[in-house]
C-alpha cells in the first residue's frame, strides 16, 4: 500500500478540520491523505461535503435536550431512578424525559451518546422531503393524483375516488335541493 491509500477507518472531527486547513493552505491530496493517515478518495470526500470551508456550528435551541441532561437521564436510568425523578432533577416535565428514553431504546438500551448523535443528525438541513424519503407515502401521493386527474378528465374513477365532484359543467352530480341553503 503506497501513501495515502489506507483503509478501514473514519475520518475523526480532528482529522477532518486538518484535511480543510491543509487543502486550504494549497496541500495536494494525496499529500494530505498521507499526513492525515487515509486514503485520497477520502479526503475529496471530507473536502466535497462542505465545499473546503470550515462548517458552521449550529448553536442548540434552549428547549432541546444538552448532551450533560442525556448523559444525567442515563445515569438516572442506571439507577433505577422513576422518571419524574430524572425530571425533576433536570428541572424539565416528566413527559419530555419519557419522550427522549422511549425515542432512543427505552429504558434499559438508552445510550446519551447515541440519542445525543441522533438528535444532532436530526436537526441537520437540508433535510430529506417526505415524498423523497418515503417510497410508500410517494407512491399513494402518486395514486391519489391519478385518480383526481381521471376524475377531472370524466375518465374512470377507480374504488375510494370522490362522489360527487364537479364534472366541469357545473353539475355537482347531486341531487338538487329545493329551498334549503347550507
Amino acid at each position: 500500500m503506497g501513501p495515502g491509500t489506507g483503509r478501514g477507518r473514519r475520518l475523526t472531527v480532528a482529522a477532518r478540520a486538518e484535511v480543510r486547513q491543509r487543502v486550504s493552505d494549497g496541500e495536494k491530496y494525496l499529500a494530505v491523505a498521507a499526513a492525515v493517515g487515509c486514503s485520497t478518495p477520502t479526503v475529496v470526500k471530507a473536502v466535497a461535503r462542505t465545499g473546503g470551508l470550515t462548517p458552521r456550528t449550529r448553536p442548540r435551541a434552549v428547549l432541546r435536550l444538552s448532551g450533560a441532561e442525556r448523559e444525567e437521564i442515563s445515569r438516572g436510568l442506571q439507577a433505577a431512578e422513576p422518571y419524574r425523578g430524572i425530571a425533576a432533577r433536570l428541572g424539565r416535565a416528566p413527559s419530555t424525559v419519557c419522550r427522549e428514553v422511549a425515542a432512543n431504546g427505552g429504558g434499559p438500551r438508552y445510550r446519551a451518546w447515541r440519542a445525543d448523535r441522533r438528535a444532532e443528525r436530526q436537526m441537520r438541513r437540508p433535510k430529506v422531503a417526505k415524498l423523497a424519503g418515503c417510497t410508500r407515502l410517494r407512491q399513494h401521493g402518486e395514486q391519489q393524483h391519478r385518480r383526481a386527474a381521471e376524475s377531472a378528465a370524466g375518465g374512470d374513477v377507480g374504488p375510494g375516488a370522490q362522489r360527487g365532484a364537479a364534472r366541469g359543467d357545473g353539475d355537482w352530480g347531486g341531487r338538487a335541493r329545493s329551498g334549503t341553503a347550507r
